[in-house]
């Protein structure tokens, strides 16, 4: 009896070296496959991320200079403006605060109808105007007109010398070449309109800069910020005429709507040994972007 339990038991094949070999290669040949599948998987994630990412790059530092207004909006500005005068050792200084709307009259699909309003207040010893106080004028602008640098300096600019057609102002003649431009870009706009003295600015440094968010009293913009700066210097007989003009404009991203700036003129000149000076620092800022 006990022989033939032990024949059965030593003649019969034992199973498991037989199924452990079959059970190890499905298990590595699965195992290569899913790490096939998560490599491809990897790459295809990798693929996807760059198109994006080189998307997104190519088109992140792209700044359009078109102006877009809707008709009735209604745009209130905060404005400073200090002007000091120097004759020899004297000097004085007077500041001013006004306030500066831009209303959005109509639109034809090619032309803006502007109204300029700059209001000061009765109570400012410094400055007065008659009717009372107040000055306004109406613009028209071509749309594709407003892609110039007149409308992409400080909104005082703007109010300056907008609407007056005799006014040759230099500032008013430049015009970009470009409607588009790059965070970076540095350019070198011509001043020199038909007509203009050469006792005048000639060339306008411009830089894009980086664009960013900026939380002003109406609200938080996506802006860009534009530098310029400019510069003359002009000498006859015992006559030495300086001047410089620099200052920062921060338009908002996509409507190029100005949104905070400033500006910065100083003039001076020595004559016969006798020096005067006249110096302005206009600042403004968005309080009130009222629409229709």
């Amino acid at each position: 009896m006990k022989r033939r339990i032990l024949s059965l038991a030593t003649s019969a094949p034992p199973s498991q070296p037989t199924e452990q070999p079959t059970t190890q290669a499905l298990s590595k040949k699965w195992g290569r496959k899913k790490l096939i599948i998560a490599i491809i998987g990897v790459i295809t994630i990798a693929v996807i991320l760059i198109a994006v990412l080189f998307v997104r790059e190519s088109t992140a530092g792209v700044i359009s200079l078109g102006v877009d207004y809707s008709v009735g909006e209604k745009l209130t500005y905060d404005m400073t403006v200090t002007l000091s005068l120097g004759l020899g050792n004297v000097s004085s200084t007077v500041n001013a605060n006004v306030t500066l709307t831009v209303e959005v009259l109509s639109f034809d699909g090619e032309t803006y109808t502007l109204n300029y309003t700059v209001v000061i207040p009765k109570d400012n010893p410094n400055v007065t105007l008659t009717n009372p106080n107040v000055n306004s004028r109406v613009v028209e602008v071509q749309k594709n007109e407003m892609v110039t640098l007149l409308a992409l300096m400080p909104v005082a600019v703007q109010a300056a010398v907008s609407g007056d057609e005799n006014v040759n102002a230099p500032l008013l003649m430049a015009v970009f070449d470009k409607s588009q431009a790059r965070v970076g870009d540095t350019w070198q706009i011509p001043l020199n309109a038909e007509g203009s003295s050469t006792s005048s600015f000639q060339m306008l440094t411009v830089t894009f800069n980086a664009i960013k968010d900026l939380t002003v009293q109406a609200g938080t913009f996506r802006v860009f910020s534009l530098d310029f700066s400019s510069s003359y210097q002009n000498q006859s007989d015992s006559t030495v005429m300086t001047a410089e003009l620099s200052g920062q404009a921060n338009l908002e991203y996509g409507s190029c709507k100005q949104i905070q700036s400033n500006l910065q003129i100083t003039m001076s000149s020595q004559t016969g040994g006798l020096g005067y000076s006249i110096g302005m620092v206009v600042t403004s800022t968005l309080t009130q972007d009222r629409k229709p």
